[in-house]
């Protein structure tokens, strides 16, 4: 028992030293990345009925590849009344940006301008390839964050049930609580300690439940793969494990990295960015 609670103890301390490098990354990495213009915010929901600064930038790139199809087709005539659209299109959604207006400046068309101008089919196509540069140096920083920022709901909004804890507790902490019981179930498997080990299970099992419960906060009844049958009927493989004498700690231990490459893992890579850009830039 005195052996138990000084393994309980040491995870304890290596669990909260984790979480104390973890929390002070945070405002290290905020400082990476400028926040975003906050006149973006008017231009997105909940301010805005839609998601007008993004159907305004697709509107700009539809204009954009008109120029190049009229080019392909070697008719100058469409191609200047294209460009005609474009550059209107670009000066306008150059302005719902002041911050960012001077990554859209006006200096920028004038080599297509002149291009089309002069009906010159080579000489325009060079120039409407040169203006993706433009575009490029400000997509490259700034759209994945866009996107992150405002496609994602605020993950610090979200609450949850901890079946085990019995209580309403933030997202995080129903994240961090699931991670100490999965490892929990691990470390006791390779240790034999079959009956702490079958606890862990029981409330790893749980609390991924009330994860997929609260997924539908913002997937609805459509779960993620991540989070989905097959994942659960692998959570439920380590259970059976657990119950053989001795445990096979070697098929536990590969289970359930498995359930952490595709499930954990997978998780984090599409909302850890979105959760960090809204951080730094709310």
């Amino acid at each position: 028992m005195f052996r138990g609670l000084l393994v309980q103890r040491h995870r304890s301390v290596i669990t909260r030293a984790l979480r104390i490098v973890v929390l002070w990354s945070v405002p290290l990495a905020s400082a990476i990345a400028d926040p975003l213009p906050p006149s973006l915010d008017r231009l997105f929901p909940p301010h805005a009925a839609t998601p007008i600064y993004r159907e305004q930038m697709a509107e700009l790139g539809f204009a954009y590849s008109a120029i190049f199809d009229d080019l392909e087709e070697q008719d100058i005539l469409e191609a200047r009344r294209s460009f005609k659209r474009f550059s209107d299109r670009y000066r306008q959604v150059a302005s719902l940006v002041p911050e960012w207006r001077d990554r859209m400046p006006d200096a920028a068309l004038e080599p297509l301008a002149a291009a089309v101008g002069t009906g010159d089919i080579a000489r325009s196509r060079a120039a409407l390839l040169g203006l993706r540069g433009t575009c490029a140096a400000c997509h490259g920083p700034n759209m994945t964050r866009v996107q992150q920022v405002f496609h994602w709901g605020d993950f610090r909004k979200i609450g949850a049930i901890d079946p085990v804890a019995r209580q309403r507790v933030s997202f995080s902490a129903l994240k961090w609580s699931m991670q100490d019981s999965f490892v929990g179930l691990m470390t006791d498997a390779r240790q034999q300690q079959r009956t702490r080990a079958q606890q862990h299970f029981r409330e790893f099992a749980a609390r991924f439940e009330a994860l997929r419960t609260t997924c539908a906060t913002c997937h609805g009844a459509e779960i993620p793969k991540y989070a989905g049958a097959a994942i659960v009927q692998k959570i439920a493989q380590i259970g059976v494990l657990l119950e053989a004498r001795p445990i096979p700690a070697e098929q536990v231990d590969l289970l359930a990295r498995e359930v952490d490459k595709q499930s954990c893992h997978k998780c984090h890579l599409v909302h850890l960015p979105a959760a960090k850009a809204r951080a730094e830039n709310r």
